[in-house]
């Protein structure tokens, strides 16, 4: 599996093959090594799930770039290079000369997409042979699929709307719920519509009642969003259908509603002291995100019956819990089983429970029905896309015989108005507009079909081709674009050609690409290949590689802190605003530009105390990355607010700082919970958060050493990566990469001497058990712990030895393929007259017995067939003496027919 800051290994050249799990962004950056290391053809078939990621704004484009580099590689690989087999009928060469020109008028600003393209067919050669790679595409929420089987290459379109259980949606409107109408039953639905069905809304709080009146109305004021969730849950949990999912817009909203519903809800079951599993449930809950239980805590001012001071652990108990990317990795697993075993019977996510995670429920309920925003600002309402994915959960075969969605109407001063598509008939903005907007999203086909790699984003596009070699002249250029998803949804001339000529220009003018007048191509420069190799943006990428170049000039060793700090992503600044903005002009960046607040969550309390403490190091850290004492002291201390960019630059600066000592504080595996505490992290999700997003971003910043040439920083920079994403200092990494064994408990295993995976594979059930026993009331079910950790340490072991013997015989089949050579020195090996006792080489092919029996090993090499025991014992002596001398030993026919080695069955060959 390929993800986050975690890689597995390609398999080896010419091995047994493989299958390769990966998120977007790792499969993009393996598609680019296969390229680099030709080896695009091995691929057989890529399955792209939930492929209607392709819209989404912040993935799409790295979707869209993969596939597009795929069909491209394939191609060309599969027709050999032959440009001609897959060229635009009736499109003349970007970029050819015409009459009167000469070589220096070959310039990068006459090499222009658009001009020579007039006239340009955007339809493929139907002569032209289809790749043999095969890309299999799935989705439950894509619109014009045909342009969409165009793009993949004319690819075979099928469709089906089978569901294993029936769905009905709803919309809610304070307590009452409205119907929405079969998207089968609607042919046509306009702005004036309602597609509620208001004489089917039902009273949520008193099921019995009927207050229908034929119209949607706005809510009571009795009646709050939270009200309508737990009637809606409570429905579900009474009748045991199978759990409920409901959906939030943010983190810490699914924290905040699950505490709430813990409090409110009596879900049947949920007893710790009846009920085994759900016991199990919680203890392995505690021991993963280190939730201490509420009777334990020393902190007097806890009050039990506040659900607001709720951990995962207790919520789980009482049968409800939360889910999002925040939480621990194996705490969402423990989560997610628990729901699949209906110990858990509500669970409180974010929208990626709906792309990724195979995780039916009978009933589903949107709590927050947009795009959550900072800054106080209104929030975007969720899309057709989105809402259907989230709204396709409900429905769990085995425990109900109907799927139920409801999609709670937000308060109309939440929204921003400017999403929503408002009718000019007078009708009030309230929050039955709102509803009625939610119910044609519901019944919509999709949003449209639509690009992420137009305009701006087109600058990743062309950098990425440049710099891995796919596309360098304008032809190939031409090429490449014109299998991206963009050319598939517009016109070829108008829309991609000049995105793609204006993308090549702000590369050339950034110092990304530059061109070579000589041989008519783009070549990327240091930077552009560092941009490329660490999947950034092309702005990203200038940003660290000045971060890292203000490093080398005075880095500071005495710790992890200074490297740690290169490791944590910056914040966003605070965009400007206005119409100045909305130009990107560099003149309207100074101190009078208008900009959108701070949205920087430092907290200043925590950041005073921490800098305070500072060693003398950490302080000359703190200087070096250029954090302002008259900041820290005329600002932060006394809590006044920041009026210029340049205060703003600063903040940010001090967070990242912060979260560099949280970080140095994790990798010297200090308790989590103390770090929780000391930096005003709030909980241990955001502790995890920030683990996953420095480990990630550490890979982006070696990434961009590399082609810098710094290969000190990338040396450094890389290890520290591992060490982040693991918690855990230096010597217990290996251990970490056993599955069920995080830092703490790789600490006790190598305290106790089990110190390598094999070490722990050989280990006896007993002897684990005793190790793990050893960690107290951390470690509360030994026994299922050690099953997993042995388990897991042979499988690890077994996939290394595995990767090393495909390793071994690929690196042999390449030495098949070498041509043979004599034995050393052919006037040093010529025949001898008989009476020599039996040493024998190759020469012209044939073994010959009378020879010199000497084996010279200093001047031997090539290929030498060895069978005197003098020669062989010489041999064997100098590579025990030695510790740089090699040779692959091939055993006779002889033995390797017999099964063994045999005095009598000489070795073929020796390889020296």
């Amino acid at each position: 599996g390929f993800f986050g800051g975690r890689g597995g290994a390609l398999p080896p050249r010419g091995g047994a093959g493989g299958l390769i799990v990966a998120t977007p962004e790792k499969a993009n950056d393996l598609v680019t090594r296969l390229v680099a290391e030709d080896r695009i053809h091995e691929l057989a078939c890529v399955v792209v799930d939930e492929l209607h990621m392709v819209q989404d704004v912040s993935r799409g484009s790295t979707v869209e770039l993969m596939l597009t580099k795929l069909m491209h590689a394939a191609a060309e690989s599969s027709y050999g290079g032959d440009a001609s087999m897959h060229e635009y009928s009736g499109s003349p060469e970007v970029g050819a000369r015409g009459k009167g020109e000469n070589e220096d008028d070959r310039k990068p600003e006459a090499v222009n997409l658009a001009s020579p393209l007039s006239g340009a067919s955007s339809e493929r050669d139907p002569a032209a042979a289809p790749p043999p790679l095969q890309v299999i595409g799935m989705s439950a929420t894509l619109p014009n699929l045909d342009a969409l089987a165009r793009w993949l290459g004319d690819a075979a379109l099928f469709e089906t709307d089978f569901r294993p259980v029936p769905l009905r949606s709803h919309v809610v409107v304070g307590d009452r719920a409205y119907p929405v109408p079969e998207r089968e039953a609607i042919e046509f639905l306009d702005a004036h519509d309602d597609p509620l069905d208001a004489g089917g809304a039902r009273d949520l709080l008193n099921p019995l009642a009927s207050r229908s009146n034929g119209t949607t109305s706005s809510a009571p004021a009795g009646c709050t969003e939270l009200d309508a969730v737990e009637a809606l849950a409570s429905e579900t949990v009474r009748r045991g259908g199978g759990g409920v999912i409901v959906f939030c817009a943010a983190r810490f909203q699914c924290e905040m509603v699950a505490r709430a519903l813990s409090q409110r809800l009596r879900v049947p079951g949920a007893d710790t002291e009846t009920n085994a599993p759900l016991a199990s449930l919680v203890e392995d809950i505690r021991r993963v995100t280190g939730d201490e239980p509420m009777v334990n805590r020393s902190d007097s001012t806890v009050n039990r019956a506040d659900s607001t001071n709720k951990t995962l652990a207790e919520c789980a108990s009482l049968g409800v819990a939360w889910h999002h990317a925040g939480l621990h990795p194996e705490a969402r697993t423990l989560v997610e089983q628990a729901f699949r075993e209906n110990s858990i019977q509500v669970i409180c996510c974010t929208t990626t429970m709906a792309t990724g995670v195979n995780l039916p429920a009978s009933r589903v309920v949107i709590h927050g029905a947009y795009q959550y925003r900072k800054g106080g600002r209104g929030h975007a309402l969720i899309g057709s896309r989105d809402l259907q994915q989230m709204v396709g959960r409900a429905g769990r075969a085995g425990f109900a015989t109907l799927g139920e969605a409801f999609v709670i109407a937000p308060k109309p001063n939440e929204i921003d108005w400017c999403s929503i598509r408002v009718p000019s008939n007078g009708q009030p903005r309230d929050r039955a507009a709102v509803a009625r907007e939610l119910g044609r999203r519901l019944v919509s086909s999709g949003d449209a079909l639509s690009s992420r790699i137009a305009k701006e984003g087109m600058r990743r596009v062309m950098l990425d081709a440049v710099a891995c070699g796919l596309a360098n002249t304008p032809r190939e250029i031409r090429r490449y674009v014109s299998r991206t998803l963009l050319a598939a949804l517009n016109d070829f001339q108008d829309v991609v050609a000049a995105d793609a000529t204006a993308a090549l220009a702000w590369l050339a003018r950034g110092g990304f690409t530059v061109w070579d007048q000589h041989a008519f191509r783009w070549e990327p420069t240091a930077l552009g290949r560092a941009a490329a190799a660490a999947h950034l943006t092309p702005d990203a990428a200038v940003r660290v590689v000045n971060d890292v170049r203000l490093a080398r000039h005075r880095l500071i060793l005495e710790s992890d802190l200074h490297l740690l700090f290169l490791c944590v992503e910056p914040e966003p600044a605070a965009p400007a605003v206005g119409r100045d903005a909305a130009r990107g002009s560099n003149e309207t960046k100074g101190a009078n530009a208008p900009r959108e607040p701070e949205t920087c969550s430092l907290d200043e309390v925590s950041f005073i105390k921490i800098y305070e403490s500072l060693s003398e190091h950490e302080g000359r850290v703190a200087n070096a990355v250029g954090i302002k004492a008259d900041y820290v002291e005329g600002r932060l201390r006394l809590g006044r607010k920041d009026v210029t960019p340049e205060h703003g630059i600063q903040r940010r600066v001090c967070l990242r700082l912060l979260h560099a000592l949280a970080l140095k504080d994790l990798v010297s595996e200090v308790d989590h919970g103390a770090i929780v505490a000391s930096f005003g992290l709030k909980t241990s999700a955001r502790l995890t958060q920030l683990q996953e997003s420095a480990g990630r971003y550490a890979g982006q910043v070696a990434s961009v050493c590399g082609p810098m040439g710094w290969g000190d920083m990338e040396v450094l920079v890389a290890r520290l990566q591992d060490r982040i994403t693991a918690g855990a200092r230096e010597e217990i990494l290996c251990l970490t990469h056993i599955p069920q064994v995080g830092a703490s408990r790789a600490r006790t295993l190598y305290n106790h001497g089990a110190r390598t995976p094999e070490a722990i594979a050989a280990l006896s059930r007993e002897d684990l058990v005793k190790i793990l026993r050893s960690r107290g009331p951390f470690e509360r079910a030994p026994g299922r712990a050690a099953d997993a950790i042995l388990r897991g340490a042979r499988q690890l072991c077994e996939e290394q030895r595995r990767a090393t013997r495909e390793e071994s015989e690929a690196k042999l089949r390449e030495l098949e393929k070498l041509a043979p050579i004599e034995s050393f020195d052919d006037k040093e090996n010529a025949r001898q007259p008989s009476g020599a006792d039996g040493e024998v080489t190759l020469t012209d092919g044939e073994p010959t017995e009378e020879v010199d029996p000497s084996l010279d090993v200093d001047a031997a090499r090539g290929c030498v067939v060895v069978r005197h025991p003098r020669a062989l014992a010489s041999l064997l002596d100098r590579w025990r003496r030695e510790s740089h001398y090699a040779f692959v030993f091939q055993p006779g026919k002889g033995a390797a027919e017999e099964g063994h080695a045999s005095d009598a069955s000489p070795p073929d060959g020796v390889a020296l």
